[in-house]
């Protein structure tokens, strides 16, 4: 028997409030929009009005999907501004008493995978996703959201370059390059330089230089050291 449309839209809403939570355990005021808003539904930003983003919720419920399922439009979503992003949740089973989880992109980022999927200009206008399929660096990254907390938060929350390159390292699984991991602290505002400018590869070359003890270095390619072997 098919799932009812009321039962999915359940499930849709269960994700968008599952998303405005987590904003506001983070001090990042938020608003659920209009049902009919088109393409977003959560309005949220800073608390004095300078930064306003636009966020889209893509729920999945395992019990009833094993996949997230945009269409072709959203390939449009490669010109979407900075202010835009797109949260997918994973409602998590009840049958297993699963908690949530979240993979958090910019909405051109989702638009550019949109665009490398399989059924890309075929005669199908799914974009089917499992969580196998979203970038890794994506999951749980609520630090994509860090400019819009509160400053004492942010404070709170502040990290040395060095521990962000090794977060950066041990989220992704692998050996980077010194430019993939200034790109993956910049994306995610890990840290914070004192003027505001991005981090830069040489930069993640000097500071990996200066922490032997953490970092293997092959050319630019860096990868982290434990005890025993490298990572």
């Amino acid at each position: 028997m098919a799932t009812p449309q009321w039962i999915k839209n359940l499930g849709g809403h269960a994700g968008e409030l599952y998303v405005a939570a987590e904003l506001s355990k983070r001090g990042i005021p938020n608003s659920l929009l209009p049902e009919n808003f088109s393409d977003d539904d959560i309005l949220a930003g800073k608390k004095d009005g300078t930064d306003v983003i636009f966020i889209q919720v893509k729920s999945c419920h395992p019990d009833r999907s094993k996949s997230f399922i945009l269409s072709d439009a959203a390939e449009k979503w490669i010109r979407a501004g900075e202010n835009k992003f797109v949260v997918f949740v994973w409602l998590g089973s009840l049958k297993d008493n699963e908690p949530p989880q979240y993979w958090l992109a910019k909405k051109k980022d989702v638009g550019k995978a949109c665009v490398s999927h399989s059924a890309h200009g075929k005669d199908n206008w799914e974009r089917r996703f499992y969580p196998k399929d979203l970038d890794p660096s994506w999951k749980n990254n609520w630090e994509l959201f860090r400019k819009y907390m509160v400053d004492d938060l942010i404070r709170k929350e502040k990290i040395k370059l060095h521990k962000a390159i090794e977060q950066v390292l041990k989220k992704i699984g692998r050996p980077m390059t010194t430019r993939e991991i200034a790109e993956k602290i910049n994306y995610g505002g890990l840290y914070r330089k004192k003027d505001g400018s991005p981090v830069t590869d040489y930069q993640i070359h000097g500071r990996t230089k200066n922490y032997p003890h953490m970092f293997c270095r092959t050319g630019s390619m860096v990868s982290l050291k434990s005890e025993d072997h490298v990572i």
